[in-house]
């Protein structure tokens, strides 16, 4: 249990050079497209099936999982927009108009619209989340 003040930020572990970290929990990733897409036919999806759809690329956090799993395994998309975002709002209303397909976290599939589907990926991508407590 984590004593009340003392964390000091919630963030991924990669990050958490040279303090204390407390791990919280373990966070899938999703691909995100319209209804309408065909990608939507199936259960999960894999990275290399996004190939041929312009991908929205969320640049506020540059060097999130799934990300690095694009780098490793060297895949590249058709067509790309890169885009700043705060929120899964912004980016569920791109999709439903139809901009393009993209990735979340799991945790937004509570406020996903209705025209928009999100389906894990296969093999999963996740992070994981927790505190810093205090300098080690």
């Amino acid at each position: 249990m984590v004593d009340i003040g003392i964390v000091e930020q919630g963030l991924v572990s990669s990050l958490a050079v040279n303090h204390k970290w407390t791990y919280l929990r373990d966070e899938e990733f999703c691909a995100v497209f319209p209804q309408s897409c065909p990608l939507a036919a199936h259960d999960c999806v894999t990275l290399e099936m996004l190939e041929d759809y312009r991908v929205i690329l969320p640049t506020l956090n540059e060097k999130n999982c799934v990300m690095e799993e694009i780098s490793k395994r060297k895949i590249q998309f058709k067509d790309h927009i890169s885009i700043r975002l705060e929120d899964g709002s912004v980016m569920f209303s791109l999709i439903e108009k139809g901009f393009g397909v993209s990735f979340l976290s799991s945790q937004y599939k509570k406020e996903c619209p209705p025209g928009v589907c999100m389906r894990p990926f296969s093999p999963p991508i996740s992070r994981r989340l927790g505190v810093l407590t205090s300098k080690e």
